[in-house]
This record gives C-alpha cells, structure tokens and sequence, in this order.
C-alpha cells in the first residue's frame, strides 16, 4: 500500500462509534464514506434524531448512508463503485454480506469491546461486568462472515473495578478502542494476524429489558454485578411494597417501581439477622439509614445507595429520605410479585 492518505469507509452508529470516527479524522484517515443506522424517534416528542456517527459526519461535510439493509445488489453497487482502503465497522448494527467484505482493497476491519474470543456479540461490556470479570478490552479484527470470529490484529487490556458500571468501562473503552483502531490501520502491513480458538468463545447476548427486575433470591453479588451491568441502561428495578407489620397481606398493597442505580455489598451485616422480620429472606429490608438501605439476598445483604422513583430523578438513599423519612422501612419487602 502507498504512502498516501488511507481511505476508508466507516460503518457506525451509537457515541461509542463516534469516538472511532472521530480518531480516524484526527488521524489524517480519508472518510469516503459514512454509513450509520436510520434516524429514530427520540424524546417526548418521538422526533427522528440523528445518530452520534452521522452527526459528527455531517459536522466535518463528510458523506452519509442510511440503509435498512446492505443484502442487496443495490448497496454493492454502490460500495464498489468507491474506491477504498479499508471498511471500518464499529457498532453498526447491520450484517455485513460476504459479498460487501471482500470490496475493500485492503480489508474489512472491526472494533469490538472484548478479548476475543470472550464475549462475541451484541453486549459485550455488559456482559463482562455481570459475569464478574476481572479484566476485559477491545480487539481490531479483520472480519469474516461468522460473528466476530476474524483474525485478531490488535488487542489491548482494560481493568475491571468494584466501582466500574457499564457506562463507565464503555467511556474508557470508546476512547482507548479508537486510539487502537488508528494505530492498527496506520501500522496494518506490520500486524500479525491471529486466528481465535473458537472453543474459547462466549456469546454477549443482547440486552433485554425484561432481564433487568432483580431477583432477591438471587446472591448479593451476583445482584450487584447486574446492577453495576445494567447502568445506564436499562437500569434494575425492582417493587416495593410496604408492610406496616408480618401479618399485612402485601400482595393487597399498592407497589412501586423503583430503579436501583448503585448498591455494594455488606458482608459485615449478613449474619446480623435480630428483627423477625428478616427471617421472612431476600428482599426484606433490614436496615435504613442515610448510607443505604439493607436488603437481605439469598447469602446476605446488599446495601441500596441511589434509588429512581417513577417521574423522579435518581437520587441518593439520604436524599430520599430527607425528604420522605418515612419511606423505607425495616420490614418493607422488596420484589413482591403479584399471584
């Protein structure tokens, strides 16, 4: 390959692409092409909104694509008709035919937020914090027709914290993903490619929203982990129903939703159980104080730190309770399902 400004298609949708996006441009990388999903309805008003890539396509003049599909002869036409060095994809959203793969005069590349071959597919950084995973990353491949099977061209290695959610770990990794990406493009005749075991291989299965009611049966930890994954979206929620004594039939009470959006275990609480209420297991507060509400759990206590009420903001468990003091209290049940 020349020395030349390298071409490129770039395929992308969400902030996460947009960062790549934009370190190809700050890269003297030549944007032929953007290609990113349909504006869809957003806000109240459900008005079609761009996406983060096309905005910031739009904002340096650069062309844009929206189909619904890249299946066929039309956007194969289309793609072959300019010449590039590389397709870049990030994020899209669409399958990209075989057909379309082998256009690039150099390759088709891709960004996932993994070490492949660990977490393939649509959630990846999700997926690592609710499995407890100490460590995860980002890998440029070059694409195949398998999902995100491709030979590996560059890795790097990114920290799991206590404290990381998955908004958190997705920031850092955007920003050190499109560094690698750039990097990778620039030096791509000194890579090595790396063909993944596929016996190594899990699957990041897409988010639901459904996945995200909390399951007080469930441990402590494995309730935080879901926490920390699902924030900020779709966030856990679970309900609340109050019971002013043990003999209160709570199933005849009104419930609330209430979204959890921060937790952390409390194992020095755990064997602690002396109100008789607590006998009753998971999902009953035990404790409430300005530093969080304890909720027992199959092994334990979780402690509840930031809570959302319905048409609320997210607020901490002390604000809440500042202004309504009475809300939670030893003995509310949490989780209560209707028969």
């Amino acid at each position: 390959m020349s020395q030349s400004k390298k071409r490129v298609v770039f395929a992308g949708t969400p902030q996460f692409a947009a960062e790549s996006l934009k370190s190809l441009l700050q890269n003297n990388f030549s944007i032929a092409l953007v290609m990113t999903q349909p504006d869809r309805p957003s806000g109240r008003g459900r008005s079609p909104k761009a996406s983060p890539v096309k905005a910031l396509a739009l904002n340096e003049g650069i062309p844009v694509w929206q189909p619904l599909s890249l299946k066929g002869e039309e956007a194969q036409q289309k793609l072959a008709a300019i010449h590039y060095d590389f397709m870049v994809v990030v994020a899209y959203g669409l399958l990209i035919p075989a057909s379309i793969l082998s256009l690039p005069e150099v390759a088709c590349v891709n960004l996932h937020a993994s070490l492949l071959p660990r977490w393939r597919g649509a959630a990846p950084i999700q997926r690592a914090i609710e499995a407890g995973d100490q460590y995860t990353g980002a890998c440029v491949m070059k694409m195949d027709v398998g999902l995100d099977t491709g030979p590996v061209a560059s890795k790097l290695v990114c920290p799991i914290s206590d404290q990381d959610t998955s908004g958190s770990l997705h920031d850092r990794l955007s920003v050190a993903g499109a560094e690698l990406l750039a990097d990778t493009l620039t030096h791509w005749e000194e890579k090595h490619l790396i063909d993944q075991i596929d016996d190594e291989a899990t699957y990041a299965r897409k988010i639901e929203k459904a996945e995200a009611e909390i399951d007080w049966s469930s441990t402590a930890r494995a309730i935080n982990l879901k926490i920390r994954a699902f924030n900020p979206w779709p966030v856990c929620y679970t309900s609340y129903v109050q019971a002013e004594n043990k003999a209160d039939s709570v199933l005849d009470k009104p419930k609330e939703v209430l979204r959890i959006w921060a937790a952390h275990l409390d194992s020095a609480s755990a064997q602690e159980e002396t109100d008789p209420l607590v006998a009753n297991g998971p999902g009953m507060v035990t404790r409430v104080s300005n530093d969080g509400v304890s909720v027992m759990t199959a092994d334990g206590q979780l402690v509840i730190t930031c809570v959302q009420r319905p048409g609320a903001r997210p607020m901490s468990i002390a604000e809440l309770l500042n202004g309504r003091p009475d809300y939670f209290k030893v003995g509310t049940r949490l989780g209560v399902k209707s028969s």
